[in-house]
């Protein structure tokens, strides 16, 4: 079975939670030992919110807003991938095909 499971920022990263972040990997290691094919997509939470007000302090235009939330997501998402260890992808996807191969 194929698994896609949505880890909200707001949960592990608003503010950012250790605990929380272990426990949603163990479960994602656990869901691939049963099995399942399972994709995990992780959120910024707070900390996105706060680089996107400080990026339209500086005058960044929208897009460079939206760069530096999907950075923080991607940082949080590589604490997942570097947890998942073997288990996991070995890197943050950046794109659908990224992602594809890692399944």
């Amino acid at each position: 079975m194929k698994i896609v499971v949505r880890v909200g920022g707001s949960v592990v990263a608003s503010p950012p939670n250790s605990v929380l972040i272990g426990r949603y990997a163990d479960l994602l290691k656990d869901l691939k030992n049963h099995g399942h094919e399972v994709v995990a997509v992780v959120g910024g939470g707070a900390l996105a919110r706060d680089f996107i007000k400080v990026a339209g302090e500086l005058g960044l235009d929208e897009a460079e807003r939206d760069w530096a939330a999907i950075h923080v997501s991607r940082l949080f998402a590589q604490l997942f991938v570097m947890r998942l260890g073997e288990a996991g992808c070995g890197t943050v996807p950046v794109s659908l095909d990224e992602a594809v191969g890692c399944l």
